[in-house]
This record gives C-alpha cells, sequence and structure tokens, in this order.
C-alpha cells in the first residue's frame, strides 16, 4: 500500500470512528448542503441517453453516501464502492445491500474481471495531509489514469483549486489549466472542468 493511501486511511478511520455516515464523519466540513452539491457534481458525469442503470465505480467510496443519495434522487445505478477504511466499509455492507463495496486500496486492487461505464473519486484528491506536492501530483496521475483505464464512458474527479485566499497545509492545491493539460496529453481530447461551483474546488469530467 502507498504512504499516502495508508496516511489516508489512518485519518478517515478517526474522523468516521468520531462523526460516523455524516458529512463530519468524511471530513467535509459542517454543512450536508456541501456534501450533496459535490455528490451532484459526481452524477453529473453521467451522460443522457446513458443505459438505465450504468455501472459506477466510486473510488474512495466512503460510506456509500454517493450510492444514498442517488437513490434519494431517483437515480438507479450498478454501484461499487471501493474504499480502504474498514470501518466505513464495513458500515455500508451493513446498510447499503444493493451495492458492491471492496475493502482494498484502489491503486492496488486488480479489476482485471470487471468493467464499469463509469469511474468517479470524490475527495481523495483534494487531501494529501503530510505528503509533497510532488509524492501528491504522481499519485494522482495514477490514480486518475487507472480511473480511465477501467471505464467505458468517463470519469469523474475532484481537487482543491489554487483560486483561493487561504492555503492550508493538509488540502491538495492544483491549477484547473494543469489537470486540463495532463488530461489532454494523457488521457483524452473529450474534457470538461466544471470550475463554477461555490466550493474552492473544481470537477475534471474525461470522456471516452
Amino acid at each position: 500500500m502507498d504512504s499516502i493511501s495508508e496516511s489516508l486511511r489512518e485519518h478517515y478511520k478517526k474522523t468516521f470512528q468520531k462523526h460516523g455516515a455524516t458529512v463530519k464523519g468524511v471530513d467535509w466540513g459542517e454543512n450536508e448542503a456541501t456534501l450533496h452539491l459535490r455528490y451532484d457534481k459526481m452524477l453529473a458525469v453521467i451522460e443522457k441517453g446513458s443505459a438505465a442503470k450504468p455501472s459506477v465505480l466510486d473510488v474512495g467510496c466512503g460510506f456509500g453516501g454517493l450510492y444514498l443519495y442517488a437513490q434519494m434522487k431517483g437515480i438507479a445505478l450498478n454501484y461499487t464502492g471501493i474504499d480502504i477504511v474498514s470501518n466505513m466499509i464495513l458500515w455500508a455492507r451493513k446498510n447499503i445491500k444493493k451495492a458492491k463495496f471492496i475493502e482494498d486500496d484502489f491503486c492496488d486492487h486488480d479489476f482485471s474481471d470487471m468493467s464499469f461505464d463509469y469511474a468517479v473519486c470524490n475527495g481523495i484528491l483534494t487531501q494529501k495531509l503530510d505528503a509533497s506536492m510532488m509524492e501528491m501530483d504522481d499519485y494522482a496521475k495514477s490514480l486518475v489514469k487507472k480511473m480511465y483505464g477501467l471505464c467505458k464512458k468517463a470519469i469523474a474527479f475532484n481537487m482543491m483549486t489554487t483560486y483561493v485566499n487561504y492555503y492550508s497545509p493538509n488540502l491538495y492545491y492544483k491549477h484547473p489549466a494543469e489537470t486540463l493539460i495532463y488530461c489532454l496529453s494523457e488521457l483524452s481530447k473529450k474534457v470538461k472542468i466544471d470550475h463554477s461551483y461555490v466550493l474552492y474546488e473544481f470537477t475534471t469530467y474525461v470522456y471516452k
């Protein structure tokens, strides 16, 4: 397991132990509306006219909140979540019966017998904790490239934007143009960035 993955596992294990299946439990502040906004941005990757129940891989799925939110919105998904935080996965398996949950490091997991229409990563690439920027850059590129290789249609992921008035040392900030250039150069010419919503982050969509 990568040292960054290990650090993230310990961090989110503690937040979930303290706060449970809540916005605080996944360390996204205190406002549940921002949690739902991020879910909306992830679900926006699903193209109109897609299959009635598209398959979605949720990288760093936590307690399966994206799936629960999609259900609440009436969006049917063939959902698979993967996370390295055991207490989150345990909660998800106990409380969500119509989805699949994998406890493993996404970067190491063997998906050779699986494929997905879409892959999303919500929040993992906004935290760097104690990792250096160079280490986190390499980690992010590897994760995004693997996501893209696993999907048949598109991926979505979010990052903190550099257009902020304050930098927190534990967060991972990227200039949107850098991310755009990487995706265009290494993945696909079909890239869209949403930098228009109220949070200090942006969501990148990369299509096949």
